[in-house]
């Protein structure tokens, strides 16, 4: 894959603010951002329901507009982190702005991979209402489409739990950094 597309440092800086001050992954966070998602998206599938093109057509219009959002915030949250100078460890402040700096960057990443479940959303909800629209005569051929709209809704819905997920977690960690940074000045 050419760099230029490679978004596995993405994934991988976005798994890393997954876990505690030792490093330690933290699994009911894992469970909460990915796990959930698909086990509530089997719930609703056993259930027999159906994505219809209209709430295909709602979630590619909200995740259209998170993903102008997020890259909005990103601008912001980069700037902020380039006023921030890197402290020295004499700094009687050192820990205070080592953490600043680090949950910055920690939202940062999920940010950024947040703009990434959402592009993910609006492609597989192009893909969705594009095949949805496709009728084919040969009945083999029809079960097997049916089969991968179905499939591809069920992504859709888990990708946009865990958008929803994600945007939750940046909104928590921008109010504790502004309020932590606020409250100690």
């Amino acid at each position: 894959m050419s760099n230029k597309l490679d978004i596995s440092r993405i994934i991988s800086h976005h798994n890393s603010t997954i876990q505690d001050s030792e490093g330690v992954p933290l699994a009911w966070d894992y469970f909460i951002l990915y796990l959930l998602p698909i086990l509530l998206v089997l719930l609703w599938v056993s259930s027999g329901a159906e994505l219809s093109n209209n709430l295909a057509t709602i979630i590619v219009t909200a995740a259209s507009i998170f993903s102008g959002l997020m890259l909005n915030l990103l601008v912001l949250v980069n700037e902020k982190r380039a006023k921030i100078t890197n402290p020295s460890t004499d700094d009687p402040r050192f820990e205070r702005k080592y953490n600043e700096i680090k949950a910055i960057e920690e939202t940062y990443y999920n940010i950024s991979f947040t703009i990434l479940t959402s592009i993910t959303s609006v492609f597989l909800c192009i893909l969705f209402i594009a095949m949805k629209g496709i009728t084919i005569d040969q009945i083999e051929l029809n079960i097997v489409l049916s089969a991968l709209t179905k499939l591809i809704g069920a992504a859709l819905l888990s990708v946009t739990l865990t958008t929803i997920g994600m945007l939750l977690m940046i909104l928590k960690r921008s109010f504790s950094l502004f309020t932590d940074i606020s409250s100690s000045d």
